[in-house]
């Protein structure tokens, strides 16, 4: 990472499969949070890691994020049917709910600044 925190792995469940992700915690931040979320076919890192690099970045400016793979991609549980978006909709809500609960964040960023 840049500076000014520690990305660490998290696990929760959804559906009775195990959702897995990465959450950015700075040293100090505000009370937003970003939540990242890949494309259908993709993984958290998003294509050549940007996701990942957005996620350090935001870091280093003390704001704290979480990126996961959605059930059925990458390291998370379910096969590859597994993705619908009903689904990724249910991952989303409940990834929002940890970045709340673990980074004690109050608002979530859609990116567009409300």
């Amino acid at each position: 990472m840049e500076s000014g925190g520690a990305e660490e792995a998290v696990a929760f469940d959804v559906g009775g499969e195990v959702v897995r992700g990465n959450l950015m915690l700075p040293d100090a931040h505000g009370d937003t949070g970003v939540l990242f979320l890949h494309g259908y076919s993709g993984v958290r890192g998003g294509p050549h890691n940007l996701l990942t690099a957005m996620a350090r970045g935001l870091a280093a400016a003390g704001v704290a994020s979480l990126r996961f793979d959605f059930r059925g991609r990458g390291e998370s549980g379910g096969g590859p049917d597994a993705a619908a978006l009903v689904t990724m909709a249910e991952d989303a809500l409940e990834a929002e709910a940890v970045l709340r609960e673990r980074a004690d964040v109050h608002s979530i960023s859609n990116g567009k600044g409300y």
